[in-house]
């Protein structure tokens, strides 16, 4: 099967190729993957549980919890008892990992400009729309 008249391969192609750039681009922040994900969920999420972490990971609450672990001792985390429920910890970033969290998303941007970046406003806006469209059709 050739890339160059099949969407979905070479889409295949390009997502392969970015997970590569992305996985050494992170190794360099001294992240994997998981815990850039976990990251950037807490950033989005404060005051989020282990549950849920878990669940937008696709994770185990134990896996979840072995993730925690390793970013609470990097000191990139914070767990605290929730408000009304002692066992509920919330986790938060720390000053350390909210700064990797922005150097996250400038890697993000870096790759997003590798990708576009020679492309005009109107072609990136009609590239996001086709993959916008073809996400949804996965999503439901």
């Amino acid at each position: 099967m050739t890339t160059e008249n099949n969407i979905t391969a070479l889409i295949y192609t390009i997502a392969k190729q970015q997970t590569q750039w992305l996985t050494a681009t992170l190794k360099t922040l001294n992240l994997n993957p998981d815990q850039a994900k976990a990251l950037d969920f807490i950033a989005q999420h404060p005051n989020t549980n282990q549950q849920a972490l878990a669940k937008a990971l696709g994770r185990s609450a134990a896996s979840a919890a072995n993730l925690i672990k390793v970013l609470e001792k990097r000191t990139l985390l914070t767990r605290q008892f929730g408000q009304h429920n002692e066992r509920d910890k919330q986790l938060q970033l720390t000053a350390q990992g909210k700064t990797l969290v922005t150097q996250i998303k400038q890697q993000f941007q870096v790759l997003d400009s590798l990708a576009t970046g020679e492309f005009s406003k109107t072609q990136r806006q009609a590239l996001l729309a086709q993959l916008t469209q073809i996400k949804q059709k996965f999503d439901s």
